[in-house]
């Protein structure tokens, strides 16, 4: 699976919607910026994704997502 985009909405350091284009065709993702900048924020978004699609694979149930 690829994330081509993160859309996230009041998550953490993530105050209000933020979008986060990955559609890029490179390989590699380098997230860096200065301390409180939402880099642990960004990661824990993508690990709590990673945990319902497996719940939702585990369980059979239907996940919808925009």
């Amino acid at each position: 699976m690829k994330i081509t985009k993160i859309e996230l909405k009041n998550f953490r350091a993530f105050y209000g919607e933020h979008t986060i284009d990955l559609s890029k065709k490179g390989k590699n993702l380098l997230i860096y910026g200065e301390n409180g900048s939402g880099k642990s924020s960004l990661l824990k978004a993508i690990e709590l994704f990673k945990v319902m699609k497996l719940f939702c694979v585990l369980t059979s149930l239907t996940l919808s997502f925009p």
